[in-house]
């Protein structure tokens, strides 16, 4: 009877390590399709922040872009979870982003919906800042 409860435990065990793997890669690969699709649409190169990487630089997003880049004033966290948790991962953007602007990118469930979600101050800010420049370019 106890060896069969232990494997049962065991087998548990190795399900919950299987979900969280595949969470994990599932993650990955979303932070890794938010790169490319940055890297299309700037003509730039944008990556995938290993997370290794994020904790020994600090200001890293999950996906950032290499150089000189407009890109580099948002830190980007890219989420891609069964449960949407908006104000759980701004915050955590929020507080990982220092000087830079926090987005956090998520995927709605069982959807190929993508948002982002940013403060109004700081889309306000982005599109003041947009407009001047556009204003300035039409004045030449």
């Amino acid at each position: 009877m106890c060896s069969v409860a232990v494997n049962a435990e065991d087998e548990q065990v190795k399900n919950m390590a299987s979900k969280g793997k595949s969470a994990q890669l599932k993650g990955k690969k979303f932070e890794r399709e938010i790169a490319n699709y940055l890297k299309k649409e700037f003509g730039i190169e944008v990556r995938r922040t290993p997370s290794q990487e994020r904790w020994k630089i600090k200001n890293q997003g999950d996906v950032n872009a290499m150089g000189e880049s407009v890109l580099n004033r948002f830190h980007i966290e890219a989420k891609n979870h069964e449960t949407v948790l908006i104000k759980e991962w701004y915050r955590k953007a929020k507080d990982d982003a220092h000087s830079r602007i926090p987005v956090v990118v998520f995927k709605i469930p069982q959807t190929s919906i993508i948002l982002c979600t940013l403060s109004i101050e700081h889309l306000t800010r982005t599109l003041v800042e947009l407009d001047g420049y556009l204003a300035e370019e039409n004045k030449e």
